[in-house]
């Protein structure tokens, strides 16, 4: 049987079922025993069978949470089994004080409508007051852009350049953005004069529409922020409608003052009422689905429970996010790791049906279904734990432009020919008849130069020493020009060591991992999350990379809690599944116990053995750990830098991770790096040192990046402000007034039992410890032990809670002195609070006496960055703060003071360029044999009569439209042009011809670049050619065969601009792609 035909089974027998919901007769109440797994399946059945004349049915539930997750399984339930339209259409709920589905209710378009007690408590719009709460609208809607843009003004939305944050909105030439915070994601409304032509999502974070079967909007609704006044009540709605509760509804807690009032009500006037009951009683109606056990992500249990509720009359639906993976190894499983369990049960495949979870649909538990006649295993009952993502990722290079874009009017930037000078506005001018938009850039002696946007690959922000202290260059003068050329020497001898480092790497043989077998794709199939998009890339990257005969080097960067430990785990299994041992080394003590803990919980189903070293560990376990890693019993061991003392001997090394690098000192970086040419390394970090950037961004080392944040997860309230003890005293106890914990980051041990008696002064109740590096061990972890299980209110402590700890209760943190901390160890610092789905607060504060420019620096970047993933971006400003510092020791904090950061790294990457083809000709930029050209693509030039600008009426945003300016520059190839094209199109509508014309100027100049051409332009009606070197043979001869007019000169070929006739533009591509085909 097919799994289509299966499906259709199950629909039908729980259609069978649903419908008994309708021969209860209308008395005033009705009880019905369900399990609370089945009530919003029977629902979502029941409605889609339904006709419009059906007695409309309104679920209430006890509060706005609850409301959210009745409407989101009952839909969830109707996309998995096939019911989606009309259930999706006919049924609606009342949150954020959005009422367009009680009005839909109101006029019959939905039949079954989930509200929470308050709205029966509140005024809601009556039935003549619903056009003045908001606007709908629909796609083919006609309706006037302006008009709409000041509704959305008038409707209390705050207009905004971009839609970043909810209840803003943005108009952008034929398209509005709009947030809205009854809606996940914000919306780009596209008009097509006066019609809208397009409403789908998109990501706040990258501005791109989602691309997502979930993308397909319809219609919207947008509610009036403004204060109204109804006179409506929800009761006035419940005439002829079925109500449905829970019996716990009935029985509310004295404070719940609206359930009261509510159940008050239903006492006084009788009305129809279903009471969904899970208890011992009679029933008008009985459904005998029972919930299953979670088998906790084991999957031995996972299979036997499937197997005692499966047989041919009673199949099984397995509804999970991985059901690709657990369906592989359900099929792996039934003939090698669990084949006793599936003896004499080889017709279980045609009585199991596997269905892919969208990520957009809310999660659902299964259940056994008696009568039903099917069950249904969820990733609940599978895995223990349902955490669903829809994320956007990132890659680190895209995330190093992003830092570029922040340029602003009077910042300094810095020309590639010229050097250091003042970004001073964006102008539009005439020149020989040709309308361009134009940079304009000041430098010293208040000289002017204005770059035309097309050259905007010329310009690049400044990151170097305190911007009040640098000296703009002269126009014409000659210490640029010096210093330039220094650094290009300097940095092709930088290149030189780099590449030996890595060539000897690539020379060297390690050991090349297998392919992933049944096991491994087992402990994949029972991680009970699902991965993001860019966390599994770096899982699929590493394990690719350990594949290889090369020793890997790869770093994996990540925010706390954004699944970089789960990659660790996938890798060090592989490693020992694969004959090797491998080892974790950790900065601290308190990070080796939780990775103990969390490897060991892991991998405890497939007798991986796992060893501490750890000087919270008695001397004899220690001996008898360094003992079992010696003979090889051990298979992956744990610890800190005591891994890399000489009395550690491996039986067969072959895997190392280490995490948080930028933890390490130089000592222990070398010993690490002596390792680098024989062993597999994995190195994990939040907030990458510059040295790893540096590295990163010059091409030089692996890097894989996890941007996704958790669903759920908020951004940390951050506040910094100058020291208080009424601000140490307020944030303690709101903190313990909602039930959590506080850390209170105290950096000076000599004095930290004082100021712990100074905050028991000012928080007499609250429960305090200290605890800090210098306490004897077994106190230590008595302290923390009693912080993690809740003994304590506050945790007074120095750094060393920096790495490791992961408390979900603890959402507030105070830091001490945040001047005298490094902006990695404040981010790392606040990364250890906001764990959960709770609101967390960090307060940084500041002695104003001590605090530098630097530091001042830092903590404004601490308030810059508070979004959830901002790792790479605070180690990014971080380097723009300090400089990019040291690259294998040679100190170069000169030359990035001198041209910027941004041009250092290109001209760094420009010699490791040059180096790699004088080792490897064959892999040269440009197709020549034995000879480097000495040009990168940023001395290419294209000038030819377009008008070429981002007009104002297109990107009104000077910010923006910089922005712009900025990808533009970094373009490097016709698929990104094309990419950004698309872009441009997504979020600001059709192209203005100046812009394609922009564009379409970019794109020659990357083929003029492929073509080995340096420059193009016209003078007095002639087209020339200048080519880096003398054209070959075979390049005249491409040149004649298009044209025979041609006249070659030495590295010059000019041409009658005529020749080309009207399609011109069309011909140059055309002869472009020719030279370089």
């Amino acid at each position: 049987m097919t799994d289509e035909r299966r499906q259709q089974r199950f629909t039908s027998a729980l259609l069978r079922s649903a419908v008994l919901l309708n021969t209860l007769k209308e008395d005033r109440e009705q009880r019905i025993k369900a399990c609370p797994q089945i009530r919003e399946l029977l629902l979502a059945a029941l409605v889609s069978q339904q006709a419009k004349t059906a007695t409309p049915i309104i679920w209430v539930t006890r509060d706005e949470y609850e409301t959210e997750q009745v409407y989101g399984r009952i839909r969830s339930w109707a996309d998995i089994l096939g019911f989606h339209e009309p259930v999706h259409a006919q049924t609606g709920c009342l949150k954020h004080s959005s009422f367009h589905d009680l009005e839909d209710f109101s006029k019959g378009r939905k039949r079954l409508l989930v509200a929470d007690t308050s709205y029966f408590d509140q005024a809601v719009p009556a039935a003549q007051e619903f056009r003045t709460t908001g606007l709908s609208l629909a796609f083919g809607q006609t309706l006037a852009l302006h008009d709409f843009a000041d509704r959305c003004a008038a409707l209390g939305y705050l207009p905004s350049d971009m839609v970043t944050g909810v209840n803003q909105f943005s108009r952008r030439g034929g398209i509005v953005d709009i947030y809205l915070s009854t809606l996940s994601y914000p919306v780009r409304i596209e008009f097509w004069g006066d019609e809208i032509a397009s409403l789908r999502y998109f990501d706040p974070q990258d501005q791109r529409s989602l691309r997502s079967r979930q993308n397909q909007i319809t219609s919207i609704y947008i509610p009036s922020l403004t204060a109204a006044s109804f006179t409506g009540n929800l009761w006035d709605y419940t005439g002829g409608a079925q109500l449905i509760v829970d019996e716990s509804l009935l029985k509310p807690d004295e404070k719940d003052l609206a359930t009261n009032k509510f159940v008050h009500e239903l006492t006084i006037v009788p009305r129809p009422v279903w009471i969904w009951c899970d208890s011992e009683g009679k029933y008008a109606l009985t459904f005998d689905a029972q919930p299953l056990l979670s088998a906790q992500g084991k999957l031995k249990n996972f299979y036997t429970s499937l197997l005692d509720h499966t047989g041919p009359e009673v199949p099984s639906l397995i509804i999970s996010a991985q059901s690709r993976r657990l369906k592989d190894s359900l099929s792996e499983s039934r003939t090698r790791i669990y084949g006793k369990i599936f003896e004499g049960r080889d017709d279980i495949s045609d009585q199991i049906t596997f269905q892919e979870l969208d990520a957009g649909l809310f999660p659902v538990q299964g259940f056994a279904g008696g009568s039903l006649g099917f069950n249904v295993f969820s990733d609940y009952e599978i895995f223990g734990l349902v955490q669903s993502t829809h994320q956007t990722s990132g890659y680190i290079r895209k995330q190093y432009k992003h830092f570029l874009y922040t340029v602003e009017k009077g910042d300094l930037v810095v020309h590639s020919d010229h050097g250091v000078c003042i970004f001073e506005a964006v102008m539009q001018m005439k020149a020989a008849g040709i309308e361009r938009e134009y940079l304009l850039l000041r430098f010293a002696d208040e000289d002017k130069v204005y770059l035309p946007t097309s050259q905007i690959y010329k310009l690049s922000k400044y990151a170097g020493k305190d911007k009040e202290t640098v000296t703009l260059s002269r126009l014409g003068g000659k210490s640029w020009t010096r210093e330039r050329r220094k650094t290009e020497v300097d940095t092709a001898a930088i290149a030189r060591e780099l590449l030996e480092l890595y060539a000897r790497r690539a020379a060297s043989t390690g050991f090349a991992f297998p392919e992933d077998d049944y096991l491994e794709r087992e402990l994949a199939a029972s991680f009970p999350y699902l991965e993001t998009t860019d966390q599994m890339r770096a899982i699929v990257e590493v394990i690719k990379d350990m594949c290889t005969a090369k020793p890997m080097d790869r770093l994996v960067c990540g925010d706390v809690g954004f699944g970089k430990t789960e990659v660790a785990i996938r890798a060090a299994f592989k490693a020992v599944n694969g004959g090797k041992q491998a080892a974790i080394l950790c900065p601290t003590t308190i990070l080796a116990e939780q990775h103990f803990r969390t490897f060991s919980e892991r991998l405890a189903p497939y007798s991986t053995k796992i060893g501490l070293l750890s000087r919270m560990r008695s001397p004899k376990e220690n001996l008898e750990t360094l003992a079992s890693l010696k003979s090889g019993e051990l298979d992956i061991i744990i610890g800190t830098h005591r891994l890399l003392s000489p009395d550690v001997k491996f039986s067969d090394l072959g895997f190392l991770i280490v995490d948080e690098e930028q933890r390490f000192g130089v000592t222990h970086k070398e010993k690490i790096k002596a390792l680098r040419t024989h062993i597999d390394i994995l190195s994990l970090s939040a907030t990458p040192i510059p040295r790893t950037l540096n590295l990163a961004l010059s091409g030089i080392r692996d890097v894989s990046l996890i941007a996704t944040p958790p669903k759920g997860r908020l951004s940390i309230a951050t506040y910094v402000q100058p020291y208080a003890e009424s601000t140490i005293k307020n944030a303690i106890e709101a903190e313990m007034d909602r039930g959590g914990q506080v850390f209170l980051i105290y950096n000076r041990v000599r004095s930290i039992d004082t100021f712990a008696r100074r905050v028991a002064e000012l928080v007499p109740r609250a429960r305090i410890a200290v605890g800090h590096g210098q306490m004897d061990s077994e106190e230590l972890e008595e302290k923390m032990h009693a912080f993690v299980h809740g003994k304590l209110d506050v945790l007074v402590s120095s750094t060393i809670v920096e790495n490791g700890v992961d408390i979900p209760a603890a959402n507030t943190m105070l830091v001490i002195g945040a001047e005298d901390f490094g902006l990695s160890s404040l981010y790392q610092l606040k990364g250890r609070i906001g764990r959960s789905d709770r609101q967390a607060y960090a307060y940084f504060l500041f002695r104003e006496e001590k605090l530098t420019a630097p530091a001042r620096e830092r903590l404004d970047a601490l308030k810059e960055h508070t979004e959830l993933g901002s790792g790479l971006s605070i180690a990014l400003r971080d380097l723009e703060i300090r400089g990019a510092g040291s690259i294998l020791g040679i100190e170069q904090s000169g030359h990035i003071e001198g041209i910027g950061f941004e041009l250092y790294s290109k001209l760094l990457k420009k010699a490791i360029a040059r180096q790699s083809q004088l080792l490897d000709p064959e892999h040269a930029a440009y197709q020549t044999e034995s000879e480097a050209i000495d040009a990168l693509i940023d001395t290419v030039s294209v000038d030819l009569p377009l008008s070429a600008s981002i007009p104002e009426e297109y990107i009104r945003s000077d910010t923006e439209k910089m922005a712009i300016y900025q990808r533009m520059s970094e373009l490097a190839t016709e698929q990104e042009v094309r990419e950004l094209m698309g872009e441009m199109m997504d979020r600001f509508g059709q192209l203005p011809l100046p812009v394609n014309n922009l564009l379409t100027l970019l794109n020659l100049r990357l083929l003029a670049y492929r073509a080995g051409i340096s420059k193009i332009w016209i003078k007095n009606g002639i087209l020339f050619f200048e080519f880096f070197k003398t054209p070959t043979d075979v390049q005249k001869q491409t040149l004649y065969r298009h044209h025979s007019d041609w006249k070659i000169a030495d590295r010059t070929a000019r041409l009658h601009f005529q020749k080309f006739g009207r399609d011109w533009l069309v011909q140059i591509e055309a002869q472009l792609r020719a030279l370089f085909g």
